[in-house]
């Protein structure tokens, strides 16, 4: 798609001679193709679920704490990059995580934190 779009407006008709959209429509079209792909009798009432960005994940919290604020440390950094940079379906790791803090300094007032959320579950 990149190589046709290449960032460019286009209008509708253009768009669909390239392959750019799928028809040319508003809503009700979208919907009416949506629910013929899916079996869907056209007369069935079918709601609109606007699906929000999903909330940070444990990770994403701690990397923006702890890169915002006070930097943290490498085994920490570590386990971050490893459960953020992980392909496929991720279960909950706070276990991973909570041992690698285990031997770390109290002084800290984010390992501190961390530890803190960790033990509220």
């Amino acid at each position: 798609m990149e190589e046709v779009a290449q960032g460019r407006v286009w209008s509708g008709n253009d768009a669909a001679s390239r392959g750019l959209v799928d028809a040319i429509g508003g809503l009700s079209r979208a919907v009416a193709i949506a629910k013929h792909r899916a079996n869907i009798p056209q007369y069935t009432q079918v709601k609109l679920v606007e699906v929000s960005k999903p909330s940070p994940s444990l990770p994403e919290i701690l990397s923006g704490i702890g890169n915002s604020l006070f930097g943290l440390d490498q085994t920490v950094k570590g386990v971050l990059q490893d459960l953020t940079s992980s392909n496929g379906v991720q279960a909950r790791m706070d276990g991973i995580l909570f041992e690698s803090l285990e031997n770390a300094s109290d002084d800290n007032p984010i390992f501190r934190l961390i530890k803190d959320y960790l033990n509220s579950f």
